[in-house]
């Protein structure tokens, strides 16, 4: 069954025929009129513009059939002349150009309200993310000084369950504090608030700094090392791109099971150097390559899984970006693992050239 809001254009259309038809009737009557072609191409411009390419061609067809009712003999709908041919070869034309221009314009217009929506609907996302990381900051702030002072009290020196308990609170609330921070670093990257300072430096150095900060998330699993040979520096924002390695490699532990291998290589690359970062998870599908760094996303394989927030390798993709590098998903397919490539900018100089300045 045909929806109403669809079926009304083509009702109106048949409404404007019908009083073009009256129009002409009314013209033929009073003046001596040799054509009323011209009063029936107003049906199929207004309905091209106003509803598109089916009402315009349903306006052309009618009107060509009406202007039979105007041909010797008058009033008789079965006439069929050269010239009301030509009538309706020029309304068709009329209606086939002016109905797609409007269509497409039409499309791009909800094109452009989409996006326009979708900018707005992740600006108030990032308003309200950023202000709920804001307040959770206080908080959290005495929740981690109030666990570092259990961690160091005498009274729990001895009693090792107790001396644990309050060392993993007061580590998750520390990891917890930098996922704040990153978050709220994301959004001032973003808005163009927070620019990256440039160094130059041994890839390998990132290496070390990521795997130090993320070493407890890492100590349930294998991490191996590949060491390549000389490695070009690379010239990027250190803290950005250390956390960057951290999200990647806390993202490999979430998936890896424990005891499981995670595999960091680095590799020199024209103009560049990656470090490639593999584990053994529940690996990618063909199209999750690229929507696994979109905000919140989470498949449902990933899901069932393990949890987070969804942010971790976002956050990390702009930070690689800020530093104009870029980070790339690689995998086999499902359950074989996922390598994640941070390709990060080069300088000329290799790893050890300069220790003989």
């Amino acid at each position: 069954m045909i929806a109403p809001r669809r079926l009304s254009p083509y009702l109106k259309t048949v409404a404007l025929v019908a009083l073009a038809t009256a129009l002409a009737g009314f013209v033929v009557w009073s003046t001596p009129l040799d054509s009323v072609s011209a009063i029936y191409m107003a049906p199929v411009l207004i309905t091209g513009v106003r509803y598109g390419t089916g009402p315009a061609i349903l306006a052309a067809l009618l009107g060509a059939l009406m202007t039979s009712l105007f041909y010797p003999p008058l009033f008789s709908p079965l006439v069929f002349k050269p010239a009301q041919m030509i009538d309706l070869v020029t309304s068709l034309a009329v209606a086939l150009t002016v109905g797609p221009l409007v269509d497409r314009q039409r499309a791009q217009s909800r094109i452009l309200e989409q996006h326009r929506l979708r900018e707005r609907t992740d600006e108030l996302r990032d308003i309200l993310v950023e202000s709920v990381s804001h307040e959770l900051r206080t908080p959290l702030a005495g929740i981690m000084g109030a666990a570092s002072v259990l961690t160091a009290a005498p009274e729990l020196a001895g009693r090792e369950s107790l001396h644990a308990l309050a060392a993993g609170i007061e580590q998750e609330a520390g990891r917890l504090d930098r996922l704040i921070q990153d978050v709220l670093d994301l959004g001032r990257i973003r808005a163009g608030a927070l620019q990256p300072h440039l160094d130059t430096l041994d890839p390998w150095d990132i290496v070390n700094d990521a795997l130090a900060t993320a070493q407890d998330r890492l100590r349930a699993h294998d991490v191996r090392l590949d060491p390549a040979g000389p490695l070009p520096l690379v010239q990027v924002d250190p803290a950005l791109t250390a956390q960057a390695l951290v999200n990647v490699l806390e993202n490999a532990a979430k998936y890896t099971p424990s005891g499981g291998s995670i595999h960091i290589s680095a590799q020199a690359l024209p103009g560049s150097v990656a470090i490639a970062v593999r584990d053994e998870g529940a690996g990618l599908e063909a199209g999750e390559t690229g929507l696994i760094f979109e905000r919140f996303h989470r498949g449902e394989r990933h899901a069932d899984i393990a949890g987070g927030s969804g942010l971790g390798l976002t956050i990390a993709r702009v930070f690689v970006e800020a530093s104009g590098g870029r980070i790339v998903a690689l995998s086999a397919g499902p359950d074989r693992g996922t390598t994640l490539r941070l390709i990060l900018p080069a300088t000329e100089t290799r790893e050890g050239d300069h220790d003989d300045d």
